[in-house]
């Protein structure tokens, strides 16, 4: 027989709900839980979160990064901007190639001079009489003028090759090394473009070695660095290249972008609000305003900016990030049909985006539509079958179900997992937590060695009040089962204490008594874990220890009728029958409608011959809970010394009968 309680107040973060089992008489609450409200537990078990505390969102968490085809359109547009806006540099008279004039004082200087490629059939050997002797000075400006020729014919190798020796042989020929710097810019774009970042970064720093004021060179680096996930670095060089050219505000963008994946809003609000003032129509700039005005919780603004993304981006599934940030928002705005339609939209667009089959799984979650978050959280666990928090998340919905069966794989699953990511191995307490709730589903399902394994490690990694209360509550119950096998094989009935328990239960119950008294002695102020040591401790035949923890409980949670039940039952079986009447009394003037209090108090009181009493407390039982009045009478019938012939709910494993005696 299942006998329902009521619900408990949320107390110091923890909620704790409670449903009965009428497994003596006088009955013993038996099946105190949290909010799942189940049948086949015992004692006290606890949950950090309440049932209404609501999961969390990858999005307030989520950084997002640039597609390769938003960086590559970033880049040629930074590119034809610094083209246009880089003032003309210093340069030296241009010269024909063929007519380069050389120092022949220097017999090396033109070795380099000949080349396949320049169509000149002139020999620069000092041997040569015709050609006058010049200074080193002039001999490098005439090669740097020819270098000149060969970036106008977009040939800039052989540019490259003039301008470096034409340092050589005059190091202090500035407008040659500024054509240098141009010259490896040049070549390190066409390599980014045909080789890719790394082959190109180090013409960029070759070009920044010979003008340190080269915006062009840092901007390419910053988008190397960004591409390579070098973000810190890619930052310091965009900076360096605004610091530079101020005129530069294509790199406004990818500033703020920087900045905001930094977590630092405020720099990433100044250079995009300045990106967008420069060029209000770029899409990506509006997407990423919205995001972060999303991140300041300034909604308004944040929807205009991702609308006006979504109009300017002329590819539907380029728009699926904004529709999701939209989610977020009117999901905070608790706008349910909206948020889920901007979600759904999302999802429809990018049917392989795992964040936003996440999030609308949590928006469904918090909003108790646990069935579509199942559907939600699958379709995630599709894309991503090895990430933890997608399967805590759907055990906790199928928990939250009752469907405990469904739950414990997926927090298998979760636990597995988690034990391999680093983050959460750091996590201590979270992953404790994680252990807690499948020790919690294990321990329904009847599994109570493996539901005291995994509490067992979570007391290991977080050995506090919550974690040891709950372990208690694990030996306990796995004690019940192996007191009601040996009530069944012994055929015990109305036994003693120490008939009733086997070497292997008495074990467990010391075992989760030691535990709560580490509980206890760690919080004097944690009601639940006084609730589980008395209740230990009275299976423990340990009465007076008993009633002294049930004593702390009451007065630590002084409106509890299910506290004075149990105070009352420890009483009863210690023969103190006056304050178990007292303590029954007061559990059914908390809760008036109390059945398991007013089946024990008036029990009690046929117990000690106040027959007139006892029969006013049964004909308000029977109004509340006619059953329990008929089983009630039978017990009198029968004189209260008999084993109780009707069987408890067969669901519960929990169904020991016995007298108190």
């Amino acid at each position: 027989m299942k006998i329902k309680l009521q619900s408990l107040n949320a107390v110091l973060s923890i909620i704790l709900v409670w449903s009965i089992l009428l497994t003596s008489v006088p009955v013993q609450a038996q099946d105190i839980v949290t909010s799942e409200d189940i049948s086949g537990g015992s004692s006290v078990f606890v949950f950090r979160k309440s049932r209404a505390t609501g999961q969390s969102k990858f999005a307030s968490r989520a950084v997002v990064k640039r597609n390769p085809s938003q960086k590559t359109e970033s880049r040629n547009s930074i590119r034809e901007q610094v083209a246009k806006a880089t003032p003309q540099r210093e340069k030296v008279k241009k010269v024909d190639p063929n007519t380069v004039a050389v120092n022949n004082t220097n017999k090396n200087t033109n070795s380099k001079n000949t080349n396949k490629n320049t169509n000149t059939n002139t020999k620069n050997t000092n041997s040569n009489s015709n050609v006058p002797m010049i200074s080193k000075e002039q001999a490098s400006d005439s090669l740097a003028g020819a270098a000149e020729v060969f970036m106008e014919r977009g040939q800039i190798d052989q540019a490259i090759s003039y301008f470096s020796e034409s340092i050589k042989l005059n190091p202090q020929n500035n407008p040659a090394k500024l054509g240098l710097s141009e010259a490896y810019t040049r070549k390190a774009d066409s390599v980014y473009e045909k080789e890719g970042a790394l082959q190109a970064e180090r013409f960029y720093n070759l070009a920044i070695s010979n003008d340190s004021n080269n915006a062009a060179a840092y901007s390419g680096l910053g988008n190397i660095y960004e591409e390579t996930g070098k973000d810190d670095l890619a930052l310091t060089n965009y900076e360096k290249a605004l610091s530079i050219n101020q005129n530069l505000t294509e790199l406004y963008a990818p500033v703020g972008i920087s900045y905001y994946q930094k977590g630092e809003i405020a720099k990433a609000d100044e250079f995009l609000t300045k990106a967008v003032a420069a060029d209000p129509q770029n899409e990506e700039t509006q997407f990423y305003l919205g995001v972060i005005r999303y991140k300041q919780n300034r909604d308004q603004e944040a929807m205009v900016a991702l609308n006006k993304s979504i109009a300017l981006n002329k590819v539907p599934e380029n728009t699926a990030e904004a529709h999701y940030y939209l989610g977020e928002i009117y999901d905070r705005q608790d706008k349910d049909k909206d948020a889920i339609n901007e979600y759904n939209q999302a999802v429809k667009y990018n049917p392989n985006y795992r964040d936003a089959w996440f999030d609308l799984g949590v928006s469904y979650y918090n909003r108790k539509r646990y069935n579509d978050a199942i559907n939600a959280y699958n379709q995630a666990i599709r894309l991503q079958n090895d990430n933890y928090e997608y399967y805590e998340n759907l055990g906790d919905t199928y928990r939250q179900l009752k469907q405990y069966d469904k739950a414990e794989g997926p927090y298998g699953l979760a636990v597995t997992f988690a034990e391999r990511d680093v983050n959460k191995q750091a996590d201590k307490a979270g992953l404790a937590d994680l252990y807690s709730k499948y020790g919690f589903v294990l321990g329904y399902e009847a599994k109570w060695g493996s539901a005291i394994d995994a509490l067992n490690k979570a007391v290991a990694l977080s050995p506090d009040t919550v974690d040891f209360t709950n372990l208690g509550w694990a030996y306990y119950n796995s004690a019940q089962i192996d007191i009601r096998d040996k009530a069944k094989a012994d055929k015990l009935g109305n036994a003693s204490e120490s008939q009733r328990l086997s070497a292997n239960s008495r074990q467990k119950l010391e075992n989760g008594r030691d535990a709560l008294k580490k509980a206890t002695a760690m919080d004097q102020n944690f009601f639940p874990s006084f609730m589980n040591l008395g209740m230990t401790q009275t299976e423990l035949g340990d009465y007076q220890s008993a009633i002294e923890a049930l004593k702390r409980c009451v007065q630590l949670k002084d409106k509890w009728a299910l506290a004075y039940n149990e105070l009352g039952y420890a009483y009863q079986v210690s023969g103190k029958l006056d304050d178990a009447i007292q303590n029954f009394r007061k559990a059914t003037d908390i809760d008036k409608n109390y059945s398991t209090g007013l089946f024990n108090l008036a029990y009690t009181l046929m117990q000690k011959g106040d027959e007139k009493e006892a029969r006013k407390v049964q004909d308000r039982l029977r109004k509340i809970d006619p059953n329990m009045a008929n089983r009630l009478e039978a017990e009198w019938l029968s004189g209260g010394r008999n084993i109780i012939k009707q069987k408890v709910d067969s669901k519960n494993p929990l169904n020991k009968i016995r007298i108190p005696y």
